[in-house]
């Protein structure tokens, strides 16, 4: 199977947030787990973050009127 794997900056324009709150939610474990792909380099899973902001707008159900944060970087 071919993972989508997104970068600390996709994450940041899906966020709206900088790159260090995304490597300081990761840190924190508020985000999901990041994968290593190098010595240096860390990627996310597509399915993660999907996973992660279902859960997060099923707890705020006027999130469901909202187009998928992922569908903006396409």
């Amino acid at each position: 199977m071919d993972e989508n794997l997104l970068t600390i900056e996709d994450l940041a324009k899906i966020f709206v947030c900088s790159c260090e709150s995304i490597r300081r939610w990761s840190s924190a474990g508020i985000i999901p787990k990041p994968i290593r792909v190098g010595r240096r380099a860390i990627r996310f899973r597509e399915s993660d973050i999907r996973c992660f902001l279902d859960r997060q707008s099923d707890a705020n159900s006027a999130a469901d009127q909202i187009q998928h944060p992922i569908e903006v970087l396409r």
